[in-house]
């Protein structure tokens, strides 16, 4: 396992290599953040004072955020941004590259490729991202929210950049790269393994004991079916993590992210 320690959190807003992909970044934190390689496109959905309060990232799935026939967000996202809305929690949408935002922004100085793409410079950027917010936001904790390829992401993340977040609540979570992408090779018929993505499951023993990890999973989930989260959730109970694996009837894949148990785990996440 190769642990990587993320000093952007440190000398990320003070510090910037700028390319020509960043160098007309807006970096307002509210719109675009800048890194290293490029502009991460955000969504700040602010309900309180971001200083000392939580502040939720969330990393969305594979097929990006929004729906392209009303450029709105998905209904199940929309819903359980209403519900933590509601819950008076900041939320900030990060942009993957290759999708949009409903405002049409983008991601720009990243591969644009939608698949195979939970690579090394990805998930530094948004590590990067995420402690630029932590410096300028000062929230009282940072929490990763993903969904799907989201929260192969946010896996990632929390093992191989820790300290970054200080809490996670990975919804369909596949967590081992490969099984899942063999999994769906065999039941859909998709097309080749995904070679130059990493897979959380290699990362697992970098995540910090004290970060508290929630994984949910609907019973009836055919993509990212429960038993990929219980085999990751299992090895991180061994190696003595905060984890929490919790499987929920009647849901399904897209189903899963809009119920308020993923409400009720981010609040938890966030104390």
């Amino acid at each position: 396992m190769k642990r990587f320690v993320f000093y952007g959190a440190l000398v990320g807003a003070l510090t910037l290599s700028v390319g020509p992909a960043s160098a007309d970044c807006g970096d307002d934190f509210k719109r675009s953040v800048k890194t290293s390689d490029g502009c991460f496109a955000i969504d700040f959905m602010q309900n309180v004072d971001p200083a000392g309060n939580p502040l939720v990232v969330f990393i969305h799935g594979d097929g990006g955020p929004i729906r392209r026939s009303t450029e709105a967000y998905r209904e199940d996202y929309a819903d359980q941004f209403s519900l933590l809305r509601n819950a008076g929690i900041n939320v900030i949408v990060v942009l993957r590259p290759g999708h949009r935002l409903p405002d049409w922004s983008q991601t720009s100085g990243y591969p644009t490729t939608k698949n195979d793409n939970y690579t090394g410079g990805i998930i530094a950027g948004i590590s990067e991202v995420m402690g630029r917010l932590r410096q300028h936001y000062k929230p009282s904790k940072m929490v990763l929210l993903g969904h799907s390829g989201g929260a192969m992401i946010s896996g990632i993340i929390a093992g191989r950049h820790p300290g970054v977040a200080d809490a996670a609540v990975l919804v369909a979570w596949g967590c081992n790269t490969c099984e899942w992408r063999q999994w769906r090779i065999d039941s859909k018929g998709r097309r080749g393994q995904w070679h130059d993505s990493l897979s959380a499951h290699d990362f697992l023993d970098g995540i910090p004991k004290g970060m508290r990890v929630i994984a949910i999973t609907g019973s009836d989930d055919s993509n990212t079916k429960p038993s990929f989260a219980k085999a990751c959730t299992a090895q991180m109970k061994s190696l003595g993590l905060n984890i929490d694996m919790r499987q929920v009837d009647g849901f399904g894949h897209s189903g899963m992210f809009a119920a308020s148990d993923v409400t009720d785990a981010v609040i938890e996440a966030s104390k």
